[in-house]
Order: C-alpha cells, then sequence, then structure tokens
C-alpha cells in the first residue's frame, strides 16, 4: 500500500491520500491485490545450445558423507565414489565405531534411498542406532545442513580442482581448520573387504 500511495503522488494523480484512506477505497471498489511473476525472454540466438550444455566429468563425481556431532560440535565425513545403500552402510559402520556400543546413537537422516533399506534398519537395530528422518524436501530441518554452505565457500566455490586428490584435500583442509583440531576431519574411507570367489 504504501508503494502505491507514493506511486499516485509521484505520478500527481492525487495531490496527497493517506494508506488507510487507500486501502478503503481499494475494499470500496473490490479492487485486491495480486502477486503475478514476469518472465524475461532470451534473445539469444544461441539460447537453446547454451541453455542445454554441460561440462563434462571425465573423471566421474564424488560423494561427501558427513556426520555432525552435536555434543563436540564437530563435522567429521569422508569422500566416495557411489552413494548406494552399502557405501552408506559402510559410512555408518565408520561413524558407529567412533562411540562407544553402549552410547545409543540418535541420527537424522533425509529421505535418499539408500537411507530407507531394510538392511540399514536392521543394522541400525543390532547396533544401537535410532534414526530419524526429515519430512520431504525438508532437509533444511536436520542440523547438518547449515555446515555445507560453509565447506562449499571455503573448499568448493572457485575452484579448479585438477583431481579428486586435490578436492579430497581441501575439503580435508577445511574440515581440520573448523574442528580446531588436527587430525579430526576428513577420514579414510573404510576398505571394502573383497570376497573370494
Amino acid at each position: 500500500m504504501p508503494k502505491l500511495r507514493e506511486y499516485l503522488i509521484e505520478q500527481e494523480i492525487v495531490a496527497s491520500i493517506s494508506v488507510e484512506h487507500l486501502r478503503r477505497l481499494l475494499r470500496e471498489r473490490k479492487v485486491r491485490w495480486r502477486r503475478t511473476k514476469t518472465w524475461k525472454e532470451s534473445n539469444d540466438p544461441d539460447f537453446h545450445r547454451k541453455y542445454r550444455a554441460t561440462y563434462n566429468r571425465h573423471l566421474g563425481v564424488r560423494h561427501f558423507l558427513a556426520y555432525y556431532d552435536l555434543k563436540t560440535d564437530r563435522l567429521y565425513g569422508y569422500v566416495i565414489q557411489r552413494k548406494k545403500t552399502p557405501d552408506f552402510l559402510r559410512f555408518m559402520r565408520w561413524v558407529r565405531r567412533r562411540y562407544p556400543m553402549r552410547q545409543r546413537l540418535h541420527v537424522v537422516l533425509d529421505n535418499y534411498g539408500p537411507h530407507l533399506s531394510a538392511d540399514l534398519r536392521d543394522w541400525a537395530r543390532r547396533n544401537n542406532v535410532r534414526f530419524y528422518f526429515t519430512p520431504t524436501n525438508a532437509s533444511w530441518l536436520n542440523r547438518i545442513e547449515c555446515h555445507f554452505g560453509p565447506l562449499r565457500k571455503f573448499a568448493l566455490n572457485n575452484s579448479d580442482y585438477r583431481t579428486h586428490q586435490q578436492q579430497e584435500a581441501a575439503i580435508e583442509t577445511y574440515l581440520r581448520w573448523r574442528n580446531r583440531r588436527r587430525g579430526i576431519g576428513l577420514q579414510s574411507p573404510p576398505k571394502t573387504r573383497k570376497r573370494a570367489a
């Protein structure tokens, strides 16, 4: 309303009008506010080619698995090549080993498929771990989420790492700095045991 009032006065449509009088006047005339969105079309002749462009991931992608310890205010994690149920289960075993078995772990997760597997639920029951799932599209409720922004800012934004090892080293440096103690942070992922054929 105040902006409309200012506009009417600037355009010399009215000499003066109060916000309240303007509100009553609009109500009497049954004028209601409506939000609209505008969209600007690009006139770039190569728009569609550029819109669909992406960079090549010649070395593949990596995934960062992490957990946040509320009690110590420390962030821990490591980088993996895949993010499937066995990989996440290996990560949870790594987390479990960091605490005494008598201590129940309370873990908040989003609804990503590997987090919902029966194997993971069975493992949690046997290992004194309790999972809590955030509502769909509400991972921001998980306290760990706010820690990923600074990690991205300090370790990943405006970077041009040539190898995954360089990228992992930058994440490790950030975690060590954040946790204020050398040796805490990015850890070597647990080794996958090879099965005999």
